[in-house]
């Protein structure tokens, strides 16, 4: 598959950076491409950018300015504030958005799991039930089986994942 970056470099003037939320192959594979094009920073969190450098990557991952994150750290953009969230998917060192706008708060969890494989990487239910409890006025996830009909697929998980979900205070 070929990425089509056509509205980005229409409005390239306008992006100021690239957040990685995760490092599995769909969400980064298109990166070098991408920076072929566009000369933005590229915002990650611990250990996103080494794997993005694995072998058979081109070299324009090794000339981009990486900036590395950290969970809770907030990002001023003008009227806007992006918090980065940590979140549980099957994949080390993921990231969630908490971006507050003038127009109210949005979740943006880029894709996570509700289950924990360990306490490392636990999703940051304080922070998400902290914005529940101001108000979010839209939470927008990937639901990958939410078409199948009738009842959602679940996936097979490991055994050492937890099976009950902690209460999210505040979220209603």
């Amino acid at each position: 598959m070929v990425p089509d970056f056509a509205y980005i470099l229409e409005n390239k003037e306008k992006v100021r950076a690239i957040i990685l939320t995760h490092a599995h192959e769909d969400h980064i594979g298109a990166l070098p491409y991408l920076l072929k094009e566009l000369q933005v920073p590229v915002m990650e969190l611990l250990d996103i950018g080494l794997r993005a450098r694995a072998p058979g990557r081109t070299r324009l991952l090794e000339q981009a300015e990486l900036i590395r994150i950290q969970p809770r750290e907030v990002l001023n953009c003008g009227d806007m504030k992006i918090e980065f969230l940590r979140m549980t998917h099957s994949i080390a060192d993921s990231l969630g958005l908490a971006v507050t706008t003038p127009a109210g708060v949005l979740i943006l969890p880029a894709i996570s799991s509700w289950t924990n494989p360990s306490d490392q990487d636990m999703t940051d239910y304080a922070r998400l039930s902290h914005y529940g409890e101001q108000g979010v006025l839209a939470y927008s996830a990937i639901a990958r089986t939410a078409s199948a009909r009738d009842h959602s697929i679940r996936k097979p998980r490991p055994a050492l994942y937890r099976t009950s979900l902690p209460p999210l205070a505040g979220l209603k």
